[in-house]
């Protein structure tokens, strides 16, 4: 289920004013999360190295999961077609070279402690400078929208919506199931059939202004 527009609204009203401890992480975070449309696993296993700033891309290529044996990052993705490089505008760009600074100033604070190997662009303060797991931001964003007397969100909405606004702005399938890292067009289509009705509708509506207002034709 994605977001209506008023509470998509809300939500980053709320999350840019909110002041509690490491709400920054948190507020690129989400963020980010909207602009890609990625899986928190994917986004949550991110590092420096897969930021290109000279290009304005991110290399979506590993991804948290949970087996037997825990959650643990993984190489590679979900399918081949979720290894993939993302397009981000000169906005995002620059949000995530100052969150950049940030995390300089922080792991500068920690000192030797900091794992100064993962380069974890989302980093866990438990385990100061690794990657920050998928759970923590789950938890951090159900007590966020308690706090602020919120229904409850689930981070994959983020991932519904930024699909479902592509293809309710003419992004094709193709594209959109690209980005969004399915291993088969179908598989967008099969998902957010809802959203093409909806621009079906707008096709009806983009054509037919088009056409001349009849007259009414004479009776009797």
């Amino acid at each position: 289920m994605h977001f209506q527009r008023n509470k998509l609204d809300l939500f980053f009203k709320l999350l840019y004013e909110d002041t509690s401890v490491h709400s920054y992480t948190f507020q690129v975070l989400f963020s980010l999360l909207l602009a890609t449309g990625c899986r928190i696993g994917e986004l949550c296993a991110l590092s420096w190295d897969n930021v290109d700033f000279d290009e304005n891309r991110i290399h979506i290529c590993r991804h948290f999961i949970k087996d037997s044996t825990g959650t643990r990052i993984e190489e590679g993705c979900k399918t081949n077609a979720s290894d993939r490089w993302l397009y981000m505008d000169d906005e995002t760009m620059d949000m995530l070279k100052e969150y950049r600074r940030h995390y300089d100033e922080v792991a500068k604070s920690y000192g030797s402690k900091w794992n100064y190997f993962a380069k974890a662009v989302f980093f866990s303060t438990h385990n100061p400078g690794f990657f920050m797991n998928p759970s923590t931001a789950r938890a951090w964003l159900h007590e966020f929208t308690k706090r602020n007397h919120l229904p409850r969100i689930h981070p994959h909405q983020f991932r519904h919506t930024a699909i479902s606004l592509q293809l309710q702005n003419g992004i094709s399938i193709p594209e959109a199931a690209k980005r969004a890292g399915h291993s088969r067009p179908d598989v967008t289509l099969r998902t957010y059939s809802h959203t093409l009705k909806d621009n079906d509708r707008h096709c009806c509506e983009v054509v037919t202004k088009a056409i001349p207002k009849m007259p009414k034709r004479k009776t009797g």
